[in-house]
């Protein structure tokens, strides 16, 4: 008891520490989640501004005439334009907070600001700077595959391709290497359709949003933010100041792409997993940023700290601990004084039912209390009264009947419904020769101990062979093989039974001072088995010309004969040898009956069936 209650506290201890940790894990997965959203939708809203401006640009007179007529553009043109859609651009703040942190949409502070690029590109891939100042640097390396990636754009447009989204490693005035999210959108000639070239606008692949991401967290009373990053090329360009890991997070994210690819044949649009940087667990999610384009592919990267969850898991696992040593100790307290209140009457009861497993119905409990533990005892008490009844009818039934006859019974495999069914099945009849002339002289006292010595002995050999002991009808026993439940070949074990009863017999006359003689008579067949009767008096048997042939067999049987029917020879196998008696005259048989000798082993005679 003691011992059971201790277990159920510490497996409530551990499913509420096991709660509290996955909602815990929930409340940080659901943030990193949101906030993976956010970044991945403001991404969305400022491509799709920058698609449409450059539509509105490309379509301009002043674009198609730079182009085509190789008209150059006016002083100011496009920034004026830009600045004042920045100032009409609308904010959106981060989900869930209501603050005045300022505009932080990354449309309103990017597109008049020195960081966007714009300019027009000819049909054969040579670039117009339209951008006011320096334009950023290129060094000889990174300038080589921008080129290469300006010439796939250019087959692009070449093939009717109106727009395209894509990211391209520059370095910039300081040397510094940056990524561009870059929009190219198809300038036509409005008068024939015909492809002029392409207006280029692009911005730091890092948004705003990004950027400012972390004084949003700030906002949330500190909670862990999302770092993110752009993954171009194998190279991560962050957000913010690059992290000590930086290598390490673009060559793990790189792995779990090329893993995706290998395994599906296809890019990954998306993925998370977990990985450790700097000794500190991440969760990392990467999202395909430009699957359509025809430039390197880029992936989005957002990494959430976990090691604040972590200390929080540390923290509540202390705290647990604390609880469950508190918890277990009073367990302790409580087991220790339920247990010596308990512990007493269920060894009696358990003493008990030992007892009563063992085969005695006389065991009782002591009756102490009026509670539930009182009433335990009382119909434990009720209940070794019933079975004890119940036995004593279970012996009688098997002393009344056989003891398979009996079990079937009780078990419900035997119908007591009054009727029968054919059965297969070999009878036996074994009668004592001459027993009324060898016990006229004797006291019926003696007349029935021979028979209970021989009838007892009789039923042992025919229990060991499989058979069930139908009657006993005066000095006769009947047997039956096959009907209840057969064990194969039902004939053989009949037949095997015969001459165990024969050898059985030998042996008790050798120290009985009144020697019997047996005959016995086999026969095999269908019968019909059943409880027959009356309907408040039942009898398990079998019935049928089968059952007469047995007994007119084992009447016509010589001392020590096993007389059986050709039925029963065919069933017997070559291990048996039986002596054909020709056809025979039986009472109740309209026509003489062949017959054969069952011979013991080893038996010598002039003819002999062997059967195989």
């Amino acid at each position: 008891m003691m011992v059971s209650t201790l277990g159920v506290a510490g497996l409530l201890i551990v499913f509420t520490g096991q709660r509290s940790t996955a909602r815990e894990t929930r409340r940080f997965s659901e943030r990193f989640a949101r906030q993976v959203d956010y970044l991945r939708s403001t991404r969305k809203e400022r491509a799709d501004i920058i698609l449409r401006i450059s539509r509105e640009f490309a379509a301009s007179k002043i674009v198609v005439a730079a182009l085509r007529d190789g008209v150059a553009p006016p002083p100011g043109f496009p920034w004026k334009d830009l600045a004042e859609r920045a100032r009409n651009s609308p904010q959106r703040g981060y989900p869930g907070f209501e603050g005045g942190f300022g505009d932080f949409n990354a449309i309103r502070l990017l597109l008049a600001g020195p960081a966007t690029l714009v300019a027009l590109m000819d049909i054969d891939g040579t670039v117009r700077n339209l951008s006011p100042g320096m334009a950023p640097q290129r060094s000889s390396r990174r300038a080589a595959e921008t080129d290469e990636e300006i010439r796939a754009l250019v087959e692009r447009i070449r093939n009717d391709t109106s727009q395209q989204i894509g990211y391209i490693a520059i370095d910039d005035s300081t040397g510094k290497p940056i990524a561009k999210e870059v929009a190219f959108t198809a300038v036509r000639d409005p008068k024939n359709g015909k492809i002029l070239g392409a207006l280029i606008m692009g911005l730091p692949a890092i948004t705003t949003a990004e950027a400012m991401l972390e004084k949003f967290g700030e906002a949330e009373e500190g909670e862990s933010v999302a770092e993110s990053a752009i993954l171009l090329n194998g190279t991560l360009y962050p957000a913010g100041p690059p992290p000590p890991y930086l290598k390490s997070l673009a060559a793990a994210t790189t792995r779990q792409i090329n893993t995706k690819m290998a395994r599906t044949g296809k890019i990954p649009a998306e993925g998370q997993f977990t990985t450790r940087l700097e000794g500190e667990t991440c969760s990392v999610h990467f999202s395909l940023l430009n699957p359509d384009s025809a430039l390197p592919k880029a992936w989005q990267i957002s990494t959430f700290r976990l090691g604040k969850l972590e200390e929080e898991l540390e923290t509540m696992h202390q705290s647990a601990v604390a609880v469950s040593l508190v918890a277990l100790a009073l367990s302790f307290l409580m087991a220790l004084i339920l247990s010596r209140s308990l512990s007493g009457p269920v060894r009696a009861l358990t003493s008990a039912a030992s007892a009563i497993g063992e085969g005695n119905f006389k065991a009782r409990v002591p009756v102490r209390s009026r509670d539930e533990l009182g009433e335990l005892s009382e119909s434990f008490n009720r209940m070794a009264e019933e079975l004890a009844v119940k036995e004593h009818y279970r012996e009688l039934l098997v002393k009344v009947s056989d003891e398979a006859v009996a079990q079937a019974m009780i078990s419900g495999g035997l119908d007591l419904e009054l009727g029968g069914e054919l059965k297969e099945a070999t009878i036996l009849f074994c009668d004592i020769r001459g027993f009324t002339a060898l016990t006229e002289s004797m006291s019926p006292c003696e007349v029935i101990a021979i028979l209970n010595e021989h009838m007892t002995a009789m039923t042992v050999v025919t229990r060991e062979h499989h058979g069930v002991v139908d009657k006993f009808i005066g000095d006769a026993i009947m047997g039956v093989f096959g009907c209840l439940k057969s064990y194969g070949n039902d004939a053989a074990h009949a037949a095997g039974c015969a001459l165990r009863m024969i050898a059985e017999r030998d042996r008790l006359n050798r120290d009985s001072p009144f020697p019997l003689s047996i005959g016995i008579g086999l026969a095999t067949g269908q019968v019909v088995a059943g409880c027959m009767g009356s309907n408040d008096r039942l009898n398990y048997t079998v019935l049928g010309s089968r059952v007469n042939l047995a007994a007119r067999l084992a009447s016509r049987a010589g001392n020590m004969e096993i007389l059986i029917d050709e039925t029963t020879l065919e069933h017997l196998d070559g291990s048996f040898t039986a002596e054909p008696l020709g056809p025979i005259d039986l009472r109740g048989f309209a026509s003489t009956q062949p017959a054969f000798k069952l011979l013991p082993p080893g038996a010598v005679s002039g003819a002999v069936v062997v059967r195989s």
